[in-house]
């Protein structure tokens, strides 16, 4: 028995030298300590870019309508050409082109009609009314077929139907809708007054948006364009608080044959960038081809407000008409998403 206690006694003796030799003891307790390792820190970037910390927006591919079917207009038609009038502007400027909607046309068809027969000019109808068949645009271009709630439309005054659209792009609100990046769809109506002039109502919608490349950036007037108006006499809502809408363009006289007016809001410059990117001005300016100094000017940018322009787009106007036959050069610099964009570009005024 004594036997056994002396073998089992040195067989714990045996494993315990083992487990200390196995911690590294020797039954000191000593030894380097173990080493956690360091958390792993993934640093991303916020606009999906993967180069961290420069964080390059990455660059998303455009996708627009480069081609549309003729619509069932005749050729030479007004119909006809104010139909190209919008795709050639809009095509020049890098934008996607506009289908023919049957359906829109009817929508703007009817609201023209509407405005006829109760001697208005509004976006909405009133269901009390004659001629009525939808609240909004989108609800008028619902009731004849064209299924989406992405629709708008712009009303406007001129002797042909070419000449009413290319009025648009004269404004500032009027302008952005009608080169608005997502709209695949258009339509007009037209309503003609005993007097030679029109009222045209131009809506525009998508059922899948088009898009602009990631890069994108549009000036208007564009680079190098010629025979630029001098001012802006009016649009609603009107963009200028500080000048009464009625005083815009006073005192109107006869020169070499036209109607001048004294002007005291300039033509307006504006610059767009992708319709999901918020443009923040850096700089902004307009100077007289030859001159150091910059025009006082207005600038217009998304304050939160409808009356506002987009998040992605900023205006400038000067406080004073423009010169006629005058070269005008202009300089932007702003940021979006982590981008600098920089651009300069001139125009040129026409006689009037």
């Amino acid at each position: 028995m004594n036997t056994q206690f002396q073998e089992l006694k040195k067989l714990t003796l045996i494993m315990t030298a083992a487990i200390l030799s196995a911690c590294g003891g020797g039954g000191s307790g000593g030894g380097d300590p173990v080493k956690v390792p360091d958390p792993v820190v993934v640093n991303k970037c916020s606009n999906g870019a993967s180069d961290y910390p420069t964080c390059t927006p990455p660059y998303i591919a455009a996708d627009l309508q480069l081609t549309v079917s003729k619509p069932p207009f005749a050729d030479g038609s007004e119909d006809m050409r104010a139909f190209d009038f919008v795709n050639d502007v809009r095509s020049s400027l890098g934008l996607g082109k506009l289908s023919y909607s049957p359906e829109l046309t009817k929508a703007a068809t009817n609201h023209v009609n509407y405005q006829q027969i109760n001697s208005v000019v509004d976006h909405f109808e009133k269901a009390n009314l004659v001629g009525f068949t939808g609240v909004s645009p989108a609800d008028r271009a619902n009731a004849v077929g064209y299924s989406s709630n992405f629709v708008s439309e712009g009303i406007v005054l001129g002797n042909t139907k070419t000449a009413a659209i290319e009025r648009l792009l004269h404004s500032v609100f009027h302008r952005s809708t009608l080169l608005g990046q997502s709209w695949r769809d258009m339509g007009s109506g037209m309503f003609n007054y005993q007097d030679g002039s029109a009222s045209v109502v131009i809506k525009y919608g998508y059922k899948s948006p088009q898009r602009n490349a990631s890069d994108f950036l549009m000036t208007y007037p564009k680079d190098r364009q010629t025979n630029v108006r001098l001012g802006m006499c009016g649009e609603n809502p009107w963009p200028f608080p500080e000048v009464p809408v009625a005083e815009a363009c006073t005192n109107p006289k006869a020169v070499n044959g036209e109607i001048v007016f004294e002007m005291k809001v300039g033509y307006p410059v504006s610059i767009t960038i992708e319709a999901k990117k918020e443009l923040k001005v850096t700089k902004f300016q307009i100077f007289e081809a030859g001159s150091n100094v910059s025009l006082p000017t207005w600038l217009l940018v998304h304050n939160g407000t409808p009356e506002s322009p987009s998040k992605n787009e900023a205006y400038i106007a000067s406080k004073g008409g423009l010169k006629p036959n005058t070269k005008y050069e202009v300089t932007f610099s702003g940021t979006s998403d982590g981008f600098v964009f920089n651009r300069s570009w001139s125009f040129t005024t026409g006689t009037n």
